[in-house]
């Protein structure tokens, strides 16, 4: 019996008693019903004095609350979701009494499952799981001791527990190298959890007391008659690994009749003994791995998830067996803790492993026989299993649309193409077709370009406007320049790093019916330049855009772009993917397109600090007024979060505008040296 002890302050003098506790103790009193048992069972002290729940408090008064710290526990573990699922009655071994003892604590014997939902550890269910049993007798307290050692001036938790912490392989050592006799042995009033689980997984705890029942379920454990069966859902086609693989072969044992693969230690081990040896496990341990029914369903990450059923023999600690064997061989649990691997949108869903079942192939008595328990699987594993499928039908589909709008004989079909497509690991569908739309036309496009993309789209949009403040068609709407007496005279685009050519291309047809209009682009790679031409002989631009090889850090002195000058607009979409992002990126995107085109230096910022670097340069020279014009203005494609940085290297530059995708993420930033900010 433990107390807690409280104060009354002047500010809560004269409330009542009811009052007070129901206030002040919701933490061992949470419901109304707790504190009406509470004050009827007189437990309940003012100034050690037992009271009636109406009585008025004074300033100083001293509350105490005496209550069974391990009933507080349960109640606190069932409020975090953990559920009795089963309670065996309680069976006496009469063998092993004396007659000097009455019931000794280790003949009584009983069988306990829980259910622990992810987020419960382990030892905390350890340290009160006797708690769980209706025929266990608190031991008596004195309660004339001295109340001032019993009273806690602390709010409980879990924070005292004796256990290490689970989530390292050495907090699981102490468990699976310890016999379970040994820690029965320590246990709480006798009263031992049997299997060990992960804090972030969810599933059966099963416990048991009484020498009879460990030793009885020690054995059976040993024999392969104690069976845990699990669900877990991890990256790939797990199935088509087990078919094909010499590491698996099919269970022919009447108790795993259900069972389709019984695994081998593969041949090709990661360092497992020294793994197995550091965890307490035995060798070759994943020997005792079963697979079930697997599941495959497509995913756009991972190109397959696979939802497993897999049980656990002669081991306790099954859950990290799998962990570490799914890992090894390439198919990850999904989840964010050791040995799994995150699964995108499903981040904060925790780990996708539980222990559904748990078998027993022999009796523990005549009253105990077939015993077998079974929990629900988590919604999340069927709710993931079903985004993963629609995420990746929509790609499906609309990859399905682009492949029919880029047929260029409509009357040409040819679905073998597509159905070879896949849209999480496949090459891309544009560099099969080799056509992409963008800004409403379809380019053609190889695997020696970037892929256009709809968030480049921005950039047009973005060139469009400035396009019509500089020629003064919409000088309504945007008074960039200082210059009033501009004419619409010819105006001239420059693109840096054209690729396909689809930004600059986009731009002249989107305003040549405003204003004459002529661009030029360059680009580093000679096969990306005849792309470009390509596309511009497509769309009949031959006269209209100029390409030219060149590089950022150059294109200033280039004799052929300055016979083309000067210009009036300068965009770029440079690439601005940092080498350490390079693993984020989907796989069709690392495997397919070219780096040139994605990756920068200087944390992605190598190619704008060129481009300004031969800006600078080009201003200082005096042919500057044949390649820019005074009012020029340049436009950037930026990535998340890189504007401010940007901004910060153009800083001899007025801002004229800044462009934000559908998520409100700025995209494009302009520049000029002679205009008003743009808002």
């Amino acid at each position: 019996m433990v107390y807690k002890k409280i104060i009354v302050t002047d500010s809560e003098s004269n409330s009542t008693l009811k009052k007070f506790v129901f206030k002040n103790l919701r933490d061992i009193l949470p419901s109304r019903s707790d504190l009406s048992d509470a004050l009827k069972s007189k437990i309940i002290l003012i100034n050690g004095e037992i009271c009636n729940d109406n009585q008025i408090l004074n300033a100083g008064d001293e509350v105490t609350c005496k209550f069974r710290k391990a009933d507080y526990m349960k109640k606190k573990l069932l409020n975090l979701g953990v559920k009795l699922v089963y309670q065996s009655p309680l069976f006496c071994d009469s063998k092993n009494s004396t007659a000097s003892e009455e019931k000794p604590r280790r003949c009584l014997n009983q069988l306990i499952v829980l259910y622990k939902p992810a987020g419960v550890a382990i030892p905390d269910i350890q340290k009160y799981a006797y708690s769980f049993s209706d025929h266990v007798e608190y031991d008596n307290e004195n309660e004339n001791d001295d109340l001032e050692k019993k009273v806690l001036d602390y709010d409980l938790d879990f924070s005292d527990s004796d256990y290490t912490d689970p989530k390292s392989e050495l907090g699981l050592q102490d468990f699976i190298k310890n016999s379970l006799i040994t820690r029965a042995a320590h246990a709480a009033k006798g009263f031992v959890v049997i299997n060990q689980m992960e804090k972030a997984s969810c599933g059966l705890v099963l416990i048991a007391c009484g020498d009879k029942f460990i030793s009885f379920i020690d054995s059976m454990l040993k024999n392969e008659k104690l069976i845990f069966d699990y669900q877990c859902i991890c990256h790939g086609d797990l199935h088509k690994l087990l078919k094909n693989s010499d590491d698996i072969h099919e269970s022919t044992d009447d108790h795993f009749k259900d069972i389709s693969f019984v695994t081998r230690a593969p041949e090709k081990r990661v360092d497992f003994n020294s793994w197995e040896m550091r965890a307490g496990l035995e060798n070759d341990c994943f020997k005792n791995l079963s697979f079930n029914k697997i599941d495959v369903t497509p995913s756009l990450q991972s190109g397959k998830i696979s939802n497993v059923s897999v049980s656990v023999r002669k081991c306790f600690a099954g859950g990290l067996i799998i962990r570490k064997y799914l890992s090894e061989i390439g198919y990850p649990i999904v989840g964010n803790s050791k040995h799994v691997k995150k699964l995108t949108n499903s981040s904060d869903k925790g780990l996708f492993l539980t222990l559904r079942r748990i078998r027993f192939l022999d009796s523990f008595s005549p009253k105990l026989f077939d015993l077998e328990f079974n929990c629900d699987i988590p919604p999340k594993f069927s709710i993931t299993v079903e985004r993963e499928e629609n995420f990746y039908k929509k790609k499906l589909e609309k990859a399905r649309m682009e492949f029919e709008s880029s047929l260029i004989e409509k009357n040409t079909t040819n679905e073998d193409m597509l159905s070879d497509f896949n849209p999480s690991h496949s090459k891309p569908l544009a560099y099969i077709t080799n056509h992409k739309e963008f800004c409403g036309y379809m380019f053609y496009v190889t695997n020696e370009t970037l892929i256009p993309r709809i968030s480049t789209e921005i950039l047009v949009k973005a060139s469009n406007e400035v396009l019509a403040s500089l020629s003064k068609v919409h000088s309504n709407n945007f008074n960039l320049l200082k210059d009033k007496n501009l004419t619409a005279s010819t105006m001239k685009v420059l693109d840096l790093g054209t690729g396909t050519g689809c930004v600059l291309q986009s731009i002249v047809m989107k305003n040549r019916n405003f204003f004459d209009i002529l661009g030029a682009g360059i680009d580093i790679s000679t096969d990306a330049l005849q792309v470009a031409k390509k596309n511009a002989k497509e769309f009949g631009l031959e006269t209209k855009t100029f390409y030219i090889k060149d590089e950022f850090s150059s294109f200033g002195n280039n004799e052929d772009l300055l016979d083309l000058g000067p210009f009036d607009l300068v965009v770029c979409n440079p690439p601005y993917i940092s080498h350490d992002k390079k693993k984020k990126l989907n796989f069709s995107t690392r495997e397919y397109e070219p780096d040139v085109a994605l990756y920068a230096n200087n944390n992605g910022y190598e190619f704008y600090e060129q481009i300004h670097n031969s800006i600078e340069n080009l201003c200082l020279e005096k042919t500057s007024k044949k390649f820019l014009t005074e009012n020029f203005v340049l436009i950037f494609e930026v990535g998340k979060g890189m504007v401010d940085d940007v901004v910060d290297l153009f800083k001899g530059y007025q801002v004229v505008g800044k462009w934000t995708d559908d998520q409100k993420n700025i995209r494009c930033v302009g520049f000029s040296k002679n205009a008003n900010s743009l808002v």
